[in-house]
C-alpha cells in the first residue's frame, strides 16, 4: 500500500456527497469554509444539493463526482462533505483505475468507510479516516487531520517512516473523547504499540463485511499487532454484544 502525496497550501480538494444529503446550502458553505480554513482552494461537486430521499442525489450522481475528480489529474484531495449511508451501494462503480493512477487523499469517516476499505483493497491506498468537510472541527481534530495529510505524520504527530503497507487507515479523531484513550504518541495505556487503526462504525462495519469490495482482508487483524477502533454513539449496550455474537440484534 502507498501513500497519497501530501496536500499543501493551494492544493486543489474536491468536495463530494457520496452518501447522505446536505440539510441545505448551509452545509455546502461550513464545507468550503473548512477547506479555506486549510490553506486548500475547494472544487465543488456537480451533484452536491441533489437529494433522494435518504441519499444526496441518485448512485448515478454521487458515483460521477467521485469518478471525475479520481480521474482529475488537476484534483490533489478529495474530502466528503458528510457520511450518512449510500456508499456501499456505489462500490460496484467506482474507477479503481483511477486511484491507481492519480492517488490523492480521500478524507471522511461513518458511511465514508466503504470508500476507504474498497479503496484501500482495489487500489492499494492509504486514505485518511478524518472529519466529514461540513463539521466543526474541535482544535485536537484538526490538528490530527493537518498531521496526517499536510504534516505526513500519524495522528499522534508521529512520523510515519516505516508503515507503507502496515496501515491501512489512519486515523484523524473525529471526536475529543479518543484524546483521553491516547496519548500524543499514539499509545493506548497499558497497551503495546500499535500499527494498524482501523476506524470503523459498529454495526456498518458488520454489514460491509458481506459487500463483496469489502474484502474481509480489509478487516483482518492478525497479521499485525493491531487496535481495532470501534465508535458508535447511542446503542444499547445488548443490541452491541448480539450484533458480534450473532451478527444482528434488530
Amino acid at each position: 500500500m502507498k501513500f497519497p502525496a501530501l496536500l499543501k497550501p493551494g492544493s486543489r480538494v474536491a468536495l463530494v456527497a457520496p452518501a447522505g444529503p446536505l440539510r441545505d446550502e448551509t452545509d455546502l458553505e461550513r464545507a468550503v469554509a473548512s477547506v479555506h480554513g486549510l490553506e486548500w482552494e475547494p472544487v465543488i461537486g456537480a451533484h452536491v444539493l441533489e437529494r433522494d430521499g435518504y441519499l444526496a442525489g441518485v448512485d448515478a450522481h454521487r458515483i460521477a463526482d467521485l469518478n471525475r475528480f479520481a480521474a482529475d489529474e488537476s484534483i490533489d484531495g478529495i474530502w466528503c462533505i458528510r457520511g450518512g449511508y449510500g456508499t456501499m451501494r456505489v462500490l460496484d462503480s467506482i474507477d479503481f483505475e483511477a486511484w491507481q493512477r492519480h492517488p490523492k487523499a480521500l478524507i471522511g469517516y461513518s458511511d465514508i468507510t466503504a470508500l476507504h476499505a474498497a479503496i484501500g483493497q482495489r487500489a492499494a491506498l492509504i486514505t485518511f479516516h478524518g472529519p466529514t468537510a461540513r463539521g466543526e472541527m474541535t482544535p485536537f481534530s484538526r490538528a490530527s487531520l493537518q498531521a496526517a495529510v499536510i504534516d505526513g505524520c500519524d495522528s499522534g504527530g508521529n512520523q510515519r517512516h516505516g508503515y507503507e503497507g502496515k496501515i491501512l487507515l489512519v486515523l484523524c479523531a473525529p471526536v475529543t473523547s479518543v484524546k483521553e484513550d491516547m496519548d500524543r504518541r499514539g499509545r493506548v495505556p497499558g497497551r503495546r504499540w500499535i500499527d494498524i487503526q482501523l476506524p470503523q462504525r459498529m454495526f456498518f462495519a458488520i454489514g460491509l463485511i458481506r459487500v463483496p469490495h469489502q474484502a474481509r482482508q480489509c478487516l483482518r487483524v492478525d497479521r499485525y499487532p493491531t487496535c481495532l477502533r470501534i465508535f458508535e454513539v447511542g446503542e444499547c449496550s445488548l443490541r452491541v454484544v448480539l450484533k458480534f455474537m450473532f451478527g444482528r440484534g434488530e
